[in-house]
């Protein structure tokens, strides 16, 4: 990354403008954690106290009426605390607690940049804030849903903070836990892998077996019970997927352009003698259509998460390059996790809050790095395609809200991934390119600087030589 490090602004001024900014954000964290309500989070309450009576966390919808627990069993201990409070207050201080934590990643994204000492103050203080502008309609929806997506954001942001300031252990036990609560974010041990972090996948491994084990504290043939149940929502939720317009990965957006309005489930119960006649060839074809769907996404799906890891293994940063900076380690991570979010059966747009890493750092090329029309293109196509496609605007103020409405809302998703690796692709470039240039400015510096050391005196020698004697 290049800059320049901007004007000294006085203490007192950045003091008063962080806590303004801070304050805004308690006051919105306030409103919306009191606006909490009528969301998932009174499921995964009920279910956190079942499974701390040793009951089944995970029953068929049907024999409570209520929605399915979605969350992993991990959640079932970190909602613990929060079932000491009646429902409602617990949702609301889970949403305080989450945009608390949405602050403090706020704070660990400014301390990350502040370790490229070529970034501008100014970007350092305020880039995070920018950035989560961009992702804020994202924001709304975990706080309007009372989602899990920010207590996870939190991990990764902490996670990479630790990572960056060489402490592997720490940084892989963090994303554990991340992946523990988001069983997508498995991907990151490979990621860990390709980056050589062996401390950090083992950290990853350990900490990752831990976070299983411990919905096993009640009982482990409970937690064997909890587990198939979790599993058997995965598979249901999975079946149900193509009927899911709010999912927004890429194999939904497959099926929505390959058939954009199909149901195979009866429209109510059936009675006895009215039922009408069914033509077993056109079973037959509709089972055979729906085969294929199937077949065609999932491989369209897998063609493009090959393509991806070509283009992310070409744009990640040099292997001769074993510590990259901040800003690339922060591009990493954000083309990892857009990746991921395409790559997964179901996505729901809660859990694009993820893209904030991604969103951080197209902003650091786009204003405080190569700076060139690139980066500074795929930094505007994030704000079209992300942020104003997925905010409550009118189409006509975006058209590419317009254009998700008909194609899929991944489609904006897949378009800003391979922005956002031809730009991660530029910057490391960029970065490779400035260190071998400095380094063969140092090395040519060398000579000079031998042979000026060599001509200056001795200092300590005529310091000695010219000390007084002590009788005089």
């Amino acid at each position: 990354m290049s800059g320049q490090v901007d004007a000294t602004v006085p203490r007192s001024g950045r003091r008063t403008q962080e806590l303004v900014l801070l304050g805004l954000f308690l006051i919105y964290a306030c409103f919306v954690s009191y606006r909490a309500g009528h969301s998932e989070f009174s499921t995964w309450y009920e279910a956190s106290l079942r499974w701390q009576e040793n009951k089944p966390a995970y029953p068929e919808p049907t024999t409570l009426g209520e929605l399915p627990n979605r969350q992993s069993p991990l959640m079932l201990v970190v909602l613990v605390p929060f079932t000491w409070l009646d429902v409602v207050w617990a949702e609301r201080t889970w949403v305080f607690a989450s945009m608390l934590l949405l602050a403090h990643g706020l704070l660990l994204a400014s301390k990350l940049l502040e370790l490229d000492f070529l970034l501008p103050m100014s970007f350092v203080r305020y880039g995070p804030w920018v950035a989560l502008v961009l992702v804020a309609p994202f924001v709304s929806e975990v706080a309007t849903n009372s989602q899990v997506g920010v207590f996870v954001l939190w991990w990764l942001l902490l996670g990479l903070y630790l990572l960056a300031n060489d402490n592997p252990l720490r940084a892989g036990a963090c994303l554990a836990v991340a992946a523990a609560v988001h069983v997508q974010a498995l991907i990151l041990l490979p990621w860990l892998l390709y980056k050589k972090q062996i401390a950090a996948s083992v950290a990853f491994v350990l900490a990752l077996g831990a976070a299983f084990a411990a919905p096993m504290i009640p009982g482990v043939d409970g937690a064997v019970t909890d587990y198939r149940g979790y599993v058997s929502m995965l598979e249901g939720e999975l079946a149900r997927t193509g009927e899911q317009p709010e999912a927004l990965s890429l194999r939904t957006l497959v099926l929505a352009t390959i058939t954009p309005s199909t149901s195979a489930a009866p429209t109510g119960p059936s009675v006895p003698g009215t039922e009408p006649q069914r033509d077993e060839h056109k079973g037959v074809a509709s089972n055979t259509l729906v085969g294929v769907r199937e077949w065609l996404a999932a491989g369209l799906s897998l063609v493009f998460v090959g393509l991806c890891g070509l283009w992310i293994g070409s744009g990640f940063s040099t292997p001769k390059m074993q510590s990259p900076g901040p800003v690339l380690l922060l591009g990493e991570l954000g083309l990892v996790l857009a990746t991921m979010l395409l790559a997964v059966p179901v996505a729901g747009k809660h859990e694009y809050v993820l893209l904030y890493p991604a969103a951080t750092f197209l902003l650091c090329a786009a204003f405080a790095g190569t700076r060139t029309l690139p980066t500074r293109l795929a930094s505007l196509g994030f704000v079209v395609l992300m942020t104003l496609a997925h905010a409550p605007v009118p189409y006509w103020l975006s058209p590419a809200a317009a254009m998700q409405a008909c194609y899929g809302t991944a489609l904006g998703l897949v378009i800003v991934t391979l922005l956002l690796g031809w730009t991660l692709r530029i910057e490391s470039s960029a970065s490779d390119a400035g260190i071998e240039l400095a380094a063969k400015k140092h090395a040519a510096q060398l000579p000079e600087l031998d042979s000026w050391l060599h001509s200056q005196p001795d200092q300590p020698k005529a310091v000695a030589t010219a000390r007084p004697e002590p009788g005089d």
